[in-house]
């Protein structure tokens, strides 16, 4: 399998497409926006990073050292809708 990234600071790799990792931390996220979420800025800069666990809508950290939302809060609006049949 081939590495989508590589960290130079930590030697870590991933294949996930969507996965994100920290620089600063080295933590690893599961998407973007779970890895901006724990970013603390300050006038509009990155001045460090927050614990994943003391966020406002926290993560939970899964296999693999991967932080990501918790199991069972994808928004009600992303769940599929399966068709039912008419008669």
């Amino acid at each position: 399998m081939t590495a989508h990234g590589v960290c130079g600071g930590c030697d870590r790799t991933w294949t996930a497409e969507r996965a994100s990792h920290c620089p600063r931390c080295h933590r690893q996220f599961s998407t973007d926006s779970n890895y901006s979420r724990h970013l603390i800025i300050d006038a509009g800069i990155v001045t460090g990073c927050a614990d994943p666990t003391t966020l406002k809508h926290p993560l939970e950290q899964a296999a693999g050292d991967v932080w990501r939302s918790p199991s069972g809060s994808t928004p009600a609006h992303w769940t599929r809708i399966t068709p039912t049949s008419q008669s």
